[in-house]
């Protein structure tokens, strides 16, 4: 019986096993790769850029500049103090400037006389000045004679001459540029006040009928404008000078003169100009135009990969 029973069990088994289907399994897909993308190949040109020749032309080195010799000090402290020190009868402290009658005296008369006393020192102190002016010349005279018998003899005369005009063209200059001054503080005194918005101009020269008139509006436009053209005049004339001055000069002498030459660039006379043969001109400068490569078209922009879903199969047992 148990035999019996053993092999029912085993029979049922099997045919369990036999008639149920096998489950079926998903496909393994491989994993998609990313799209491969190739860079834009340039085409390089077939000979490097160059750039343009220019032709360099030598500049010859300027010199040092030279600097004018400083003045003394203490010659500067004298001359200040003998500009503002006080007149005669005059009382110059801080904020007090008065006379010695308009402290001393109410008499009218002991005023006037006291002016007139003044005046007299005034032209007394300029006769003084120009005393002390001459003087001041023949030291002057005395100490360059010391000078130009350190130079060679065969050149003491030109320098000489040289120097006279010098002083010639100085005296001239400061003579014409005080006068200046004196016109320019002239035409500005008799100027015209600025117009303001809304009032009536009133002009300054009105009471003074042989005054320089000027038009309403900016003061001393004039004056500036006819400053300028006296100062362009004044520098044509000290060039002129120079000129008259260089004319006197060995080639040498001239050439070291041209080296304290304010106000202009100094070129040596060797180094001015370059003259060519008649048959040889000046080398042209050649231009290699950069050569730019052909321009490349930006490739079409790559689509999205597909992804195919595969359909999955169905398990219709239950």
């Amino acid at each position: 019986m148990f035999r019996l029973f053993c092999f029912v069990v085993s029979m049922a088994l099997a045919t369990k096993s036999f008639c149920e289907e096998p489950k079926p399994t998903p496909p393994v897909s491989s994993p998609i790769q990313p799209p491969v993308v190739t860079a834009p190949v340039v085409p390089q040109p077939s000979t490097p850029l160059q750039l343009p020749v220019t032709q360099t032309i030598p500049r010859p080195a300027l010199p040092p500049m030279n600097m004018p010799r400083p003045q003394n000090q203490e010659w500067i402290a004298i001359l200040e103090r003998l500009r503002i020190q006080p007149r005669a009868g005059e009382i110059n402290n801080g904020t007090v400037n008065a006379s010695l009658a308009d402290i001393f005296s109410d008499s009218a008369e002991a005023k006037t006389k006291s002016s007139a006393i003044a005046a007299d020192y005034e032209k007394a102190l300029l006769e003084k000045a120009a005393k002390w002016e001459s003087d001041i010349r023949d030291l002057r005279a005395q100490y360059e004679t010391k000078m130009l018998a350190e130079f060679p003899e065969a050149k003491r005369e030109t320098a000489q001459k040289f120097l006279d005009m010098s002083r010639t063209k100085w005296s001239e200059s400061a003579t014409r540029d005080a006068k200046s001054r004196a016109e320019f503080l002239g035409r500005m005194r008799n100027g015209t006040l600025p117009q303001l918005p809304g009032l009536k101009p009133v002009a300054t020269n009105q009471q003074q009928p042989n005054a320089h008139a000027t038009p309403v509006g900016q003061p001393g436009a004039d004056a500036s404008t006819w400053m300028r053209e006296e100062r362009m005049k004044a520098i044509k004339q000290d060039e002129e000078g120079v000129k008259a001055l260089r004319e006197l000069l060995a080639t040498d002498e001239a050439a070291r003169l041209d080296h304290f030459t304010r106000g202009r660039a100094v070129i040596p006379p060797a180094a001015k100009s370059v003259v060519l043969p008649p048959t040889q001109t000046a080398p042209a400068a050649s231009i290699v135009t950069p050569q730019v490569p052909p321009a490349v078209a930006s490739p079409a922009p790559l689509a999205a990969p597909t992804v195919v879903k595969k359909d999955t199969p169905v398990n219709d047992s239950k």
